[in-house]
């Protein structure tokens, strides 16, 4: 299951003798993590190059991300260019970076899974979930669930 989530807003919270109180968003600094697959190997969302429609790839140590939560959806940024996303790409088959905008691609819904990993289904391709095929430098794809050869749960390390 998901073990670090940024908020990507203030939050408020209910203090003693009644009223609440108003809580910072937590820094970008403060979760770094890693998202890896949960099977095979376990490898890691990467990217070689950090630039628009650039290939997200399976790598053995991944980059760092940060998700944020945006209500009922969040996206996967790339911790050194927080403004690039894990998204999928235009034609609803590869995972690339795009800008983390809302839209295009980068939103995902993170889906818990029965044995107690996350599963990432993307917004705009509501069928379909990010994916690799446990080959190092492999590109991710976004595919409907359960294609034999493809694996689909991840954990957040």
């Amino acid at each position: 299951m998901l073990g670090i989530v940024l908020a990507a807003s203030t939050a408020s919270a209910a203090v003693p003798g009644g009223g609440t109180a108003a809580h910072a968003p937590v820094p970008a600094s403060a979760a770094t993590i890693r998202v890896c697959e949960a099977g095979g190997h376990h490898y890691c969302i990467g990217a070689p190059h950090l630039a628009l429609g650039k290939p997200v790839v399976e790598s053995v140590g991944g980059r760092n991300l940060d998700i944020i939560v945006f209500g009922s959806y969040v996206e996967i940024r790339f911790d050194a260019n927080r403004r690039l996303c894990v998204a999928a790409a235009n034609n609803g088959f590869l995972a690339v970076i795009h800008a983390c905008n809302g839209g295009s691609g980068a939103k995902w819904k993170i889906i818990p899974t029965s044995d107690g990993h996350d599963a990432f289904r993307n917004v705009q391709f509501s069928t379909k979930y990010l994916s690799g095929r446990n080959r190092n430098g492999s590109q991710y794809h976004v595919k409907n669930c359960c294609a034999t050869g493809w694996g689909y749960k991840f954990n957040v390390l």
